[in-house]
C-alpha cells in the first residue's frame, strides 16, 4: 500500500522524516514447532510492535536527548491519511549519528500493539 510523504512525531515534537519507515503494529502469530519428521504444533509468539527509520537533526536538535526518550507516544503520519500510533514507546536504536547529512537512524519499540487510527 503506498502511503506517501510521512511526518513523524514523539510526545508532540516533530522531527524531519527522512526516506522510508519499517513498522510492525505488533499482535501475536503462530510458529511451527518442529519434531523430527513433521510440524508437532504451533506454538503463539509476541510480535514487537516497533518503528524504525531515519530523521534528519534540524537546528537545536540534541543526540542525547532523543536517544532517552522512553514512554513516549510515536505517531506517524501519512499524506495518504494512514496514522499509526505507539504508546509507551521507547528508543531503542543505536544512538548514531552521521556528520555529513545529520542522519539520525532510530528504533522505537513499544510493549503494547499500535493503534491505527
Amino acid at each position: 500500500m503506498l502511503q506517501g510523504i510521512a511526518k513523524l512525531e514523539a510526545d508532540g515534537v516533530s522531527y524531519l522524516a527522512k526516506g522510508s519507515f519499517k513498522i510492525s503494529v505488533g499482535g501475536k502469530k503462530n510458529e511451527p514447532i518442529m519434531g523430527e519428521t513433521r510440524i508437532n504444533g504451533f506454538k503463539t509468539v509476541v510480535i514487537e510492535p516497533y518503528i524504525e527509520g531515519t530523521i534528519t537533526a534540524h537546528d537545536g536538535f540534541n543526540l542525547k536527548e532523543f536517544i532517552a526518550i522512553k514512554n513516549a507516544t510515536i505517531v506517524l503520519t501519512t499524506d495518504g491519511g494512514a496514522v499509526y500510533n505507539w504508546k509507551d514507546a521507547k528508543y531503542t536504536g543505536e544512538g548514531s549519528m552521521t556528520a555529513d547529512e545529520g542522519e539520525v537512524p532510530f528504533r522505537f519499540t513499544s510493549e503494547e500493539e499500535a493503534e491505527i487510527l
